[in-house]
């Protein structure tokens, strides 16, 4: 058995057979939840639930789907022509591969800490249930006035998590491998697959996460610090990372005649919230806490994520669809995984520094805190059948 530390104090020795004991029981956890969603509340009484599995698997019955991961499960299905209820057959499938996405988010956030301890191990697995910061666990609605980039009721968002998450640290790897004069094209190509199929299944990341490395590249090939051969292959790989969109938007918008995109001020917004400034510190108190006492510290990944979520939150602020989509909240998806993405690079940036501040330190260990445990009373009540919302 690996022996990693012991934890300090107790007179015990970690090993990551623990951890990955932890998972397994995770697993039924999730795999119970994401039933009970397909089911529509018929293993825990529902009240107030709601998910957009149902519909998702009622649309893949009727051939009406455009996400890669619905293509997918279709396929699965169609060679499954002797299972008599391809409902449940669909429904059970969704199920096991969210459960099987989520637990590989969880293993991807482990390899990208790259250290090994309880402590680690254990910070991997809390970012997958951090959540805006709950002050009444039994108010109607703890989610619409802030929002979270760890969500349970929308499938294909659990699922372009985990390759909007590859493509990132993909990216973060071209670039530092180029920087340093290494071998920088295989990770660029890799950078280019994840985020094919994150586009193909949900395009949420690229909508601010293009932008971001355009404008960084720009202003990074004007101050000479990466060369036009760079720039170029990273941005033709991108454009060309873009075609699942044109089968995207033709599915979508098939339907929605006299729907079109607008420019806002907070309206979509503020119809979830009376408060901006405190639906974005509720939502990521411990990221900002991070990039303000260690702003000029801040690796390359956090200063993208930081940019990432600004253009994030502008198309939120700026941009909704018009029409029967406008509480959809499509340019809202953004803003949720840029939550999730300044969790990850501020906790690796703050949580391995060797030398740690005596006051900021405990402060920033309190907020986080906080946040995990509103995940825990977030994910307690849908998992009880209470509403997302």
């Amino acid at each position: 058995m690996k022996r990693i530390n012991p934890i300090y104090g107790m007179n015990f020795t970690y090993s990551v057979n623990y951890y990955y004991a932890f998972l397994t029981i995770l697993c039924t956890f999730f795999i119970f939840l994401f039933l009970n969603q397909f089911f529509s509340g018929y293993i825990v009484s529902p009240g107030l639930y709601q998910s957009d599995t149902s519909s998702h698997i009622s649309s893949l019955l009727n051939g009406e789907y455009y996400s890669f991961f619905h293509s997918f499960l279709f396929n699965i299905g169609e060679l499954a022509y002797f299972y008599p209820n391809k409902y449940v057959f669909y429904g059970v499938l969704h199920s096991i591969f969210l459960t099987l996405f989520t637990v590989g988010t969880i293993l991807l956030v482990r390899l990208y800490f790259g250290k090994k301890s309880f402590f680690y191990d254990s910070l991997s697995i809390s970012l997958l249930f951090v959540s805006m910061i709950i002050f009444n666990p039994y108010a109607n609605s703890v989610y619409i006035g802030s929002g979270t980039g760890n969500i349970w009721h929308n499938g294909t968002y659990i699922a372009t998590k985990l390759f909007s998450l590859l493509g990132f640290i993909f990216f973060v790897k071209s670039y530092m491998n180029f920087i340093q004069n290494k071998q920088w094209i295989w990770f660029s190509v890799a950078y280019f697959l994840t985020m094919t199929i994150s586009v193909w299944i949900k395009p949420v990341f690229v909508i601010s996460f293009y932008p971001t490395i355009l404008m960084l590249l720009t202003f990074f090939l004007v101050k000479k610090r990466v060369g036009l051969k760079y720039y170029l292959s990273v941005g033709g790989l991108s454009l060309l990372s873009l075609m699942p969109l044109y089968w995207v938007s033709g599915v979508v918008y098939s339907s929605a005649v006299g729907d079109s995109i607008r420019l806002v001020l907070g309206e979509l917004w503020y119809t979830n919230t009376d408060s901006i400034l405190m639906s974005i510190l509720t939502a990521l108190a411990f990221p900002i806490f991070v990039y303000t006492t260690q702003f000029f510290r801040l690796s390359f990944a956090s200063q993208l994520s930081l940019i990432n979520l600004v253009v994030a939150i502008n198309f939120y602020f700026f941009v909704v669809e018009e029409g029967s989509r406008f509480y959809d909240g499509n340019f809202a998806w953004p803003f949720v995984f840029s939550i999730f993405l300044s969790f990850l690079t501020t906790a690796k940036d703050f949580f391995l520094e060797k030398r740690q501040h005596k006051i900021l330190y405990p402060l920033a260990c309190i907020l986080f805190l906080i946040h995990f445990l509103s995940g825990i009373v977030y994910f307690v009540r849908i998992f009880i059948g209470h509403s997302y919302l």
